[in-house]
């Protein structure tokens, strides 16, 4: 009896777990224009890519994709880097690290999980 009861509970308690599902994001980009696009919060990763082009326009390319993260690009005269990570900062912090000197934050996006 014991037994089955803790079966019971434990089978009772998996159906009340809901998980959140993931968020998907992306960062378009045009190395000659430095045009940008960017999505977030979006249900699949195609989705969010596709907004992100959409924002970006012509001669743009997908250059981050993100799930339950963020992404940044910086850039200078002469050059342009991303990077992805657990926050704003780190994903602002890698990318500005890639980029070297007189470097610029152009776009940055998160998801809200």
């Amino acid at each position: 009896m014991l037994k089955k009861f803790g079966l019971l509970a434990v089978l009772l308690a998996s159906i009340n777990v809901v998980h959140a599902a993931d968020n998907y994001g992306a960062i378009a980009f045009n190395s000659g224009t430095y045009a940008y696009g960017f999505a977030y919060d979006h249900k699949t990763q195609a989705d969010a890519n596709q907004r992100a082009l959409s924002e970006c326009g012509r001669g743009c390319k997908v250059v981050l994709e993100l799930m339950n993260e963020c992404g940044a690009i910086y850039r200078n005269n002469s050059r342009y880097a991303w990077s992805n990570g657990r926050s704003r900062q780190a994903a602002e912090n890698g990318a500005r690290n890639q980029c070297g000197s007189n470097c610029k934050l152009v776009a940055w996006s998160c998801t809200t999980r």
